[in-house]
């Protein structure tokens, strides 16, 4: 769980972090965050909240909505949670706290607007990279995060593709681990194969401009041969 930042546990340099949550979208109250996850080289920690309110006192639709997730999307039931909502507001600032220096990335335009605004850092939208879903990231080298023990919903035993945050938090930061060195080994290539070319040009432009004065100081130089 994400425990209150300590100095040997700051992270000095620009590691990647994926943040995602799962949570309950509701008209009366907005979106409610009930499981949080970040994933890093260094750390994996899932923070559940306990609900902000009683069941029973939430609006029919919104308990309709609820009812909903629960059995068809992450099957985290309304009363589940460690910690209690009102310290939401500290564990978000915990995680800009943890890393001071760090990128961090989520997927989904509405998710990192939302991030943004909770933790107060810059957060990438991993569509912008490219990466694809997490279901289409159950590959055989990721079997064995295709499953979560953390749900308490007994709908997840017949849910294979039970949504779940440390889950797609795993898969997203290894695709991203993968593709992001072989962008930046892809970018290092090109940028040396335009520095070479603009070498090249500059090299060039020296010897045509180089050549191209020759032939001037020498007429010069006859026309003033001729006229003494």
């Amino acid at each position: 769980m994400l425990a209150p930042c300590r100095s040997h546990c700051c992270v000095n340099y620009c590691e990647k972090v994926v943040i995602d949550i799962e949570g309950y979208n509701l008209k009366s109250t907005g979106f409610i965050i009930k499981e949080l996850t970040i994933c890093s080289e260094s750390i994996l920690d899932t923070v559940f909240f306990k609900p902000p309110c009683r069941f029973d006192v939430l609006p029919s639709a919104d308990k309709s909505n609820i009812n909903w997730l629960v059995k068809s999307l992450h099957g985290i039931p309304w009363e589940d949670g460690f910690y209690p909502y009102s310290d939401r507001f500290s564990i978000y600032q915990s995680v800009s706290v943890r890393y001071p220096r760090a990128n961090f990335f989520a997927k989904g335009v509405e998710k990192c607007k939302l991030l943004e605004e909770l933790l107060l850092v810059p957060v990438t939208n991993l569509d912008l990279l490219g990466c694809p879903k997490a279901c289409q990231l159950s590959l055989p080298r990721y079997r064995f995060y295709n499953r979560c023990t953390k749900h308490t919903s007994k709908s997840i035993d017949f849910i294979p593709h039970i949504n779940c945050s440390e889950k797609k938090a795993i898969l997203f930061f290894y695709w991203l681990k993968e593709n992001h060195a072989a962008a930046v080994e892809r970018d290092s290539q090109t940028t040396q194969l335009l520095v070479g070319k603009f070498a090249n040009l500059s090299l060039n432009q020296q010897s045509n401009t180089s050549s191209s004065s020759d032939p001037d100081e020498t007429t010069t130089q006859q026309s003033t041969n001729r006229t003494t």
